[in-house]
């Protein structure tokens, strides 16, 4: 799902299965304002479940919404943007090395993670359920 422009969506139940490139992609000036009890098979090599760039919106994850990586260096959701999200009743399995739950990249100040369960298993320190990394947007 490439979501390009000034979109805005929801997206509601179904399972995306990652083995190149992106589950959902929200673009500059795009929103997702509710991701709610969708499944994330993403494999392979440095691929995203939910990739959300810098100045896109990724509003809130949800209810059941489950993650699995088992590719390397690859991720449930990656953010790029300043924009917080709220991340609620969700499950993460990571199982790939160098890979995470969820990479906050875009220096955002009030992200929120409740009632979610990590369960992590990739080995050699690299990989993790959360990693924030503090990096000044360009």
């Amino acid at each position: 799902m490439l979501m390009d422009g000034n979109s805005t969506g929801t997206v509601t139940g179904g399972t995306f299965n990652v083995n190149s490139g992106d589950g959902i992609y929200i673009n500059t000036g795009s929103s997702i304002t509710d991701v709610n009890d969708v499944d994330f098979n993403v494999r392979g090599s440095s691929n995203n479940g939910i990739y959300a760039t810098t100045g896109s919106t990724l509003t809130k994850v949800r209810g059941g919404s489950h993650f699995i990586i088992t590719g390397t260096n690859s991720n449930g959701i990656l953010k790029d943007t300043v924009n917080d999200t709220i991340v609620s009743g969700s499950t993460f399995d990571v199982n790939g090395s160098g890979s995470t739950g969820i990479t906050y990249n875009g220096h955002s100040t009030a992200e929120v993670i409740e009632s979610s369960t990590f369960n992590v298993n990739g080995g050699n320190k690299t990989t993790a359920g959360v990693h924030m990394i503090n990096r000044q947007q360009k």
